[in-house]
């Protein structure tokens, strides 16, 4: 109940912890326009120990069942929200780093739920509008750009895909093509964004990116990040086979596969640049690279998934150091 006291007490003007539900005599008195009913609906540790092709990791997963309703006990709203946490290494219930980050994910899946959800809209006031001293266009102080790169996709589906390496190879492209950049992880700065740019939340937040550049504590937020630019990015991979190239034979006489084939691969990286000191959209794109996957026999290298993504991650840090280097 702690975690929806802090977290409700950011989204209202006043928040109060009624005795009862439906409301006891004593409360119905105060005057309250909403009443949330939250409760736990699982609570689950996931936990596995290392193999041959994988590190131990762990995950936290929590389940909550969110209710609201007028102070006469009609319900408006009730949803579900699914919040998880994730680490790597053993996990120990001594040192239970797990819990934190899946409370941190569920409140700020609360705090966007809140903003976002149509019942709940029409009875809420309009968001704080921006003040008037939003910063201008031209380059800082401090003569570098600062630039946080993330993928829209979770951490743990992003490791499955490799796009979280892909963040970092957009990274150290951007790095060598604009020297007076400076990439910023996310992680760093998600306090000083929250609840709006976690991993959980990112894909609703970019398809809101406009209408919550025009809020005050989003803006009030980018200021004390001190960012210049957020890039969105969004990868997809693709391949064309050769199947002439290797014959296989699974008779008991010859088992097994002969022959070279090189499959081409193809990586299409999608960017969206948003100038977060001006709160517009500086452009989206998406660029692709080559590559080639070589399987020869039973043995299956793989260079070319490389060379794929290190091309796109080339030419897209090209295209931004473009946007960015004219400031």
């Amino acid at each position: 109940m702690e975690l929806f006291d802090r977290v409700l007490a950011s989204a209202f003007e006043r928040v109060v912890r009624v005795s009862a539900w439906p409301l006891a005599a004593r409360d119905g008195e105060m005057e309250i326009s909403l009443v949330f009913v939250p409760r736990i609906a699982g609570i689950a540790t996931i936990r596995h120990p290392p193999g041959q092709t994988a590190a131990a990791s762990a995950a936290r997963l929590l389940e909550y069942g969110v209710e609201v309703f007028t102070p006469a006990g009609d319900r408006i709203d009730s949803w579900m929200l699914h919040a998880k946490s994730r680490m790597d290494g053993a996990w120990s219930a001594r040192d239970d780093q797990l819990y934190p980050g899946a409370l941190r994910d569920a409140a700020a899946q609360l705090l966007t739920a809140i903003a976002w959800r149509p019942a709940l809209r029409s009875r809420l006031p309009a968001p704080l509008p921006a003040g008037g001293h939003a910063r201008g266009a031209g380059p800082s102080a401090r003569g570098t750009v600062r630039l946080a790169i993330t993928s829209l996709l979770e951490p743990q589906e992003a490791r499955e895909r490799r796009t979280a390496n892909d963040a970092v190879c957009l990274a150290e492209a951007l790095i060598q093509a604009v020297p007076h950049a400076t990439v910023v992880p996310l992680e760093q700065i998600q306090d000083e964004l929250f609840p709006w740019f976690e991993h959980s939340s990112l894909m609703d937040t970019a398809q809101q990116m406009p209408e919550l550049l025009r809020q005050g504590p989003v803006r009030d937020g980018v200021r004390s990040a001190d960012l210049d630019y957020i890039a969105l990015i969004h990868t997809e991979r693709s391949s064309e086979r050769n199947p002439g190239a290797v014959r296989c034979d699974t008779t008991y006489r010859a088992p097994g596969c002969s022959g070279v084939r090189a499959d081409a691969l193809k990586t299409r990286l999608q960017v969206t640049l948003w100038n977060v000191r001006r709160f517009t959209m500086s452009a989206r794109f998406e660029v692709e690279g080559a590559g080639a996957a070589t399987f020869a026999g039973l043995t299956v290298p793989i260079p070319g998934a490389q060379a794929s993504s290190a091309s796109a991650c080339e030419r897209a840090a090209d295209a931004i150091g473009r946007l960015i280097g004219s400031r």
